[in-house]
């Protein structure tokens, strides 16, 4: 589809926005796991799956043209016993990984009307998983609530902010230099 870098943070920091008005808690991490489900998201934790997601039911209306009733399937690899604890995906690359399928809804299934039900491959590198990577990021660490946590919260301390924002440090560094904070 070809977004822009400020479309998808757009996106992203709209719908975390929205939900955290929903959801308010004292944290700046989003509550990734219900936003999923509260979007039509089930998540799987399975042993060696390399579909990330799979939209398996939507209706789209005639009269505006958008979809509702939207039902989705995330897939996510096996962690160890951590994992299942209470049912609640406690793995930060796993957070991160729902955040991505995420993007993948928002930006490639929602917009495109096609009514075949599709599936998102974890596996190669094209446009769509970089901007779903892009809109995952954005979307648990907003650049407005990134950035002022790196300098009123954190001291741009890289573990302490991965930690707040519940996200592996692999994946808070590149942020943190995206958003200009490291060079």
């Amino acid at each position: 589809m070809g977004y822009s870098v400020e479309y998808i943070e757009e996106s992203a920091e709209k719908l975390y926005t929205l939900y955290r008005a929903k959801r308010h808690h004292d944290s700046p991490a989003l509550d990734i796991q219900h936003l999923h489900r509260d979007l039509g998201g089930t998540i799987y934790v399975v042993d060696g799956s390399w579909d990330e997601m799979t939209v398996t039911d939507y209706t789209l209306n005639p009269d505006t043209q958008q979809w509702e009733n939207v039902r989705f399937e995330t897939y996510l690899p096996y962690c160890g016993d951590r994992e299942l604890k209470s049912g609640v995906v406690i793995n930060r690359n796993n957070r991160f990984r729902l955040a991505h399928s995420i993007g993948h809804l928002y930006l490639h299934f929602l917009p495109n009307k096609n009514p075949a039900p599709q599936t998102v491959y974890r596996t190669g590198r094209s446009p769509e998983q970089s901007e779903a990577h892009h809109f995952a990021a954005a979307l648990i660490m907003p650049q407005q609530a990134f950035t002022h946590h790196w300098h009123n919260t954190t001291g741009g301390d890289l573990l302490k902010q991965s930690e707040l924002f519940g996200t592996a440090i692999r994946y808070a560094y590149p942020r943190a230099i995206q958003l200009g904070l490291i060079t």
